[in-house]
């Protein structure tokens, strides 16, 4: 049996969201080629339920759920309106950020229940990017490592057995009142049926690598190895296993008209080589280090009738900070603070250009020499009212 980890086959991609939903158009996308973290934290604010007489709990409650995530990855091209860095950094219109619904899985050929592999997945729906941040190091080898921060509206894993051998899909609800409704599943290949809860599909799979019910149910989905008597495959969690709230509806499949892409195939951004400006000048003579990061000022907020709270954007700030040092450069750094000077960065990359408007020096670092300090190294950050990605 393989251990959870990640020297496993991986895939991390995500599709865009529209009014809250996976539209029938959607295509999943991988972050970038080379993954280098994903993490997931979840929440159920599960509280003690105490009372005077005793020492002990009389038993625990579960509240609302919070769910973030962070993904880093290398980036590649262009950071395009369609992609999720850039969703990151610009709102619509309305001052709105995208919501993505993101997948996670991991994927072990050996083990499971019939001893023919098993795929774990994690879902999270609603996702917003509450923080990104784009790094830039001359000092380093390799291709720019991006962070995206996100707090979701929900999240759940999955587990699928795979088959033994090519076999149908009989689907079965512990609550009688879930029959007629309706779930998808999709082998690797892309092949899919819909299948009746409470009856049995016609088409064989080999593999399993979603499972997507229609509507939320009140009992448990079990999907099952050929008939009602085979080994169960999945199972999916109904509104009964969490307080008669919403239930799970599995891992999404792909949409209608929609599409997956396996890799992004782009050139990698590397730091070394960039130019980054200050009003049409040099932001400083020498760059150590720089990061431009934004901040949403997400929240998660309560609602009546679900456990998934809702996730609202507030105010942003976009911050450039810089590493610098130079012949007299804490007194050109000092004077741009200290005299409130705006004007634009533009940091040009391989294939975008990005530029913080308006850009203000908020903090400038210490000037501070000691004995035997043969340069003076500080940090500069400046915070912009806006930014263009292009």
């Amino acid at each position: 049996m393989a251990l959870e980890g990640g020297i496993r086959d991986q895939r991390v991609d995500s599709v865009l969201e529209v009014s809250g939903e996976i539209p029938t158009t959607g295509t999943f996308v991988p972050f970038g080629d080379v993954i280098k973290k994903f993490s997931w934290s979840a929440d159920a604010s599960i509280e003690a339920r105490r009372g005077i007489g005793g020492v002990d709990p009389l038993g625990h409650d579960t509240g609302l759920e919070t769910h973030s995530a962070e993904i880093s990855y290398l980036l590649q091209g262009t950071i395009a309106a369609d992609t999720p860095l850039y969703e990151a950094f610009v709102r619509n219109c309305d001052d709105e950020l995208a919501s993505r619904t993101i997948v996670q899985r991991e994927k072990h050929c050996t083990g499971g229940v019939l001893s023919n592999g098993v795929r774990m997945y994690t879902v999270l729906d609603g996702a917003k990017p509450a923080s990104a941040k784009i790094p830039g190091d001359p000092g380093q080898a390799g291709p720019i490592e991006v962070v995206i921060s996100y707090t979701a509206e929900k999240g759940r894993e999955y587990e699928i057995n795979q088959p033994a051998t090519a076999a149908v899909v009989c689907v079965e609800s512990t609550n009688v009142l879930d029959e007629g409704g309706t779930i998808t599943i999709e082998a690797d290949s892309g092949t899919q049926e819909a299948i009746t809860i409470g009856g049995t599909g016609s088409v064989t799979f080999l593999t399993i690598d979603a499972m997507e019910l229609t509507a939320e149910t009140l009992g448990n989905i079990t999907l099952l190895d050929g008939t009602d008597a085979g080994a169960t495959l999945a199972t999916i969690y109904g509104s009964a296993a969490y307080d008669d709230t919403e239930g799970d509806l599995g891992v999404p499949v792909i949409p209608a008209t929609g599409a997956r892409t396996a890799s992004l195939g782009y050139g990698y951004e590397k730091f070394l080589g960039d130019e980054i400006t200050y009003s049409g000048g040099d932001l400083a003579y020498e760059i150590n280090s720089v990061e431009l990061s934004v901040d949403n000022s997400v929240e998660a907020k309560p609602r009546h009738n679900k456990r998934a709270q809702r996730i609202v954007e507030g105010n942003r700030t976009i911050q450039l900070t810089a590493t610098v040092m130079g012949e007299d450069e804490h007194y050109d750094q000092v004077t741009r603070h200290l005299q409130t000077t705006e004007a634009d960065i533009v940091w040009t990359l391989t294939s975008s250009t990005l530029t913080v408007s308006n850009a203000v020096l908020v903090t400038v670092g210490d000037k501070s020499v000691e004995e035997g300090g043969a340069y003076l190294a500080f940090d500069s950050v400046f915070e912009g009212e806006g930014i263009l990605m292009v």
